[in-house]
């Protein structure tokens, strides 16, 4: 009888028997295992390969290069490094240019190689020094430099020795980008990885913003091990701007871009306010003060990294927060549970605002009572609801000060490395796990518009978007929500959101009832609706208390710049929208038998689920095994993933886990 617990830990005694093992896969026909570049068997030895990478037709990127399996299995290539430069190529030379690279695990030195090129299609570049380093362990050291020679590369690609979990090397430089490919196959290197990850990351704090690219293929449970360890110091989201992707997802090849959440160190903002002066300071802007709120388009708690605006421009990586930037001064407003990171955080350049101390104002308050009159204070309208907006706008009158929005975000211009926004996968829940399904929550959401005389609702909370369609999402890091947006009338219904993001079942499941638009073309929609639905005094369109300015402009609200321009009251063409709560909020609420089952069902699986681990920690701690607390963790995790409905949220950017019957968000 087997005395393993799981597939977990049968998966990870037969690592200890065979470590490479899971390199290779299984033919369908028979149990042979064979290689998974079939022409490239474990036993080569000194080949040659020729590899191409079309960045175009007319200047493909070709790579000579050697392999050999004597040194290891690092000496031969492998599905990663080819899926990696192939993005790499297809990015093309500009987004390599003027940036130092390092490839971790570099094997043959392939990514590294296939960057090395790139760089040096740039019409300025030259040999004379390397700009990208390859690393990895002493025995594979000769054959990256046989690779390095085969492709005239000496001058431009340095081959150095880098064993994870040590200290870093002097010689080696602080790294723009990261790139690291087939790094996740030997269980005992991976806290050894992590740790060497950090430590690049760590060394450019307050210098540079280091980018990391990694792609790996999953090839068994125990991988996941790793994902948890990488988990405790990184944030990631799976790169989306690949029209390859598809493809290689198939063959269970991911390619993520990693963040490293700010630590205690301090970032050097000089050079980024400079920057966001200067446009500040441009005719089209004509701008005294422009305010960084932490929230993005969508009213969001928690963000997706490209939203960090105001940790970007600041430094302070604290979750709550405002920045308000003038010509000479920065100043950063947070709360009392954020004081002491703030301080570590903040560079020479920012003064810190302790908000709930005495005579320290809001930073709303700021505006009106410490600025010079007259000021004009620019804002993304897409940052700021429309209500605050007001309320902002009636203490700055008297000051004859004024609230501008800002078409284009100002600190996007100056955040030449802003991730992507995310599109990933999008899944639907049946109604055997949601109790309602999205027609019937429509009629109910109708109902409550027409209760009110509204002629349509427009929904801009993501979890309310997820909610009323039954989908659900993994753009935003541990929420389980997408990027979209939603408008319901009282006879259609437009969703916002990237077609490409919803499988076929997801749009099957929606029907032809709902329409699919592109997420980009919300506001131009929004322009017209008015118009379209004939709206006036007794015929509005509601918007939540969360709803942005740009949405209110969107319906008609005339800004105070261009009312004061025209010399017309504020309440000219503002008569075509409400704000209020949000009916969906109240909706949300109230579970329906389905909900409250799934509830109790959860609770009790996940009670066994504590109960194993409660057992299982008793027997180590009798045999007395040291156990901390990230093994603890991982252990119950591992206990929670064999239960039934037990779901990882879609994509590997979103650690969450998804209880199929509990259907709330």
């Amino acid at each position: 009888m087997s005395t393993f617990h799981d597939d977990l830990e049968l998966d990870e005694a037969l690592d200890e028997l065979d470590p490479l093992r899971h390199l290779m896969q299984q033919d369908d026909d028979n149990d042979e295992p064979k290689s998974l570049i079939p022409k490239q068997l474990p036993s080569v030895r000194d080949e040659t390969l020729h590899l191409s990478f079309s960045a175009s037709p007319q200047l493909p990127i070709e790579i000579a290069l050697a392999v050999d399996a004597s040194p290891g299995c690092g000496g031969i290539a492998w599905p990663a490094g080819e899926i990696l430069s192939c993005y790499l190529t297809k990015r093309g030379p500009e987004f390599l240019h003027g940036r130092t690279i390092l490839e971790l695990g570099s094997g043959t030195g392939l990514v590294g190689l296939v960057a090395a090129k790139l760089q040096l299609r740039q019409p300025s570049a030259t040999h004379s020094t390397p700009n990208v380093w390859i690393t990895d362990q002493a025995p594979l050291l000769d054959i990256m430099r046989r690779n390095v020679h085969l492709n005239d590369l000496d001058n431009a690609v340095a081959v150095a020795e880098l064993n994870w979990g040590i200290p870093l090397p002097p010689s080696l430089p602080i790294p723009d980008l990261i790139l690291a490919a087939d790094c996740v196959y030997f269980e005992p290197a991976f806290p050894l990885l992590v740790e060497t990850l950090c430590d690049l990351v760590d060394a450019g704090v307050g210098e540079k913003s280091t980018e990391i690219l990694f792609c790996y293929k999953k090839r068994r449970k125990a991988d996941k091990r790793f994902f948890g360890m990488l988990g405790k110091a990184f944030t990631w989201t799976e790169v989306t701007d690949d029209p390859n992707k598809e493809i290689y997802n198939r063959e269970a090849i991911t390619l993520l871009r990693l963040f490293r959440p700010a630590a205690s160190g301090t970032v050097n903002t000089s050079e980024r306010l400079a920057g966001l002066r200067q446009l500040m300071a441009q005719e089209e802007h004509n701008i005294q003060a422009f305010v960084v709120p932490s929230e993005d388009q969508h009213s969001s708690e928690y963000l997706a990294h490209c939203d960090e605006r105001r940790a970007f421009i600041s430094g302070f990586s604290g979750s709550a927060g405002c920045a308000v930037v003038t010509p000479k001064d920065a100043f950063l407003f947070t709360d009392g549970r954020y004081f002491l990171q703030a301080e570590k955080q903040l560079d020479k350049n920012w003064t810190l605002m302790k908000q709930g101390l005495p005579d320290v104002p809001t930073w709303q308050e700021f505006l009106s009572k410490n600025l010079d009159p007259s000021t004009q204070i620019g804002i993304d309208a897409t940052l700021i609801s429309a209500s605050n907006a007001d309320s902002i706008n009636e203490a700055l009158e008297s000051k004859g000060s004024t609230l501008v929005p800002i078409e284009k975000n100002l600190v996007d211009a100056v955040w030449s490395d802003r991730p992507p926004r995310p599109q990933n996968p999008v899944i639907h829940l049946d109604e055997k796990h949601s109790g309602q399904s999205p027609s019937h929550k429509i009629r109910a959401l109708r109902e409550e518009l027409s209760k009110k005389k509204h002629q349509a609702f427009v929904v801009n909370m993501l979890d309310e978007v997820a909610w009323l369609f039954n989908l659900r999402g993994s753009d935003i890091d541990y929420n389980p929500v997408f990027f979209a947006y939603a408008v319901v009338t009282l006879d259609s219904v437009n969703l916002f959101v990237e077609k490409a993001q919803l499988s076929q079942d997801s749009l099957k499941y929606l029907g032809d009832d709902i329409n699919i638009r592109p997420y980009d073309t919300f506001f131009d929609y929004l322009k017209q609706l008015p118009s379209v639905l004939t709206l006036d005094e007794e015929k509005k369109v509601l918007i939540g208390n969360t709803a942005s300015l740009a949405v209110a402009h969107a319906l008609g609200k005339v800004s105070v710049v261009d009312a004061r321009r025209a010399d017309v009251l504020m309440q000219t063409h503002q008569d075509k929208f409400d704000i209020g709560p949000s009916p969906i909020a109240d909706l949300k609420a109230i579970k329906n038998a389905t909900e409250l089952e799934g509830f109790r069902q959860s609770h009790i699986r996940d009670g066994a689920a504590l109960a194993r681990y409660f057992a299982w920690l008793e027997e180590e701690l009798n045999k007395g095994t040291e156990i901390n607390e990230s093994q603890g963790a991982d252990k119950l995790e591992a206990f929670r993933s064999g239960l039934r409905d037990y779901q990882e949220g879609p994509g590997m950017a979103c650690r969450f886990r998804v209880n199929l019957s509990n259907s709330s968000v």
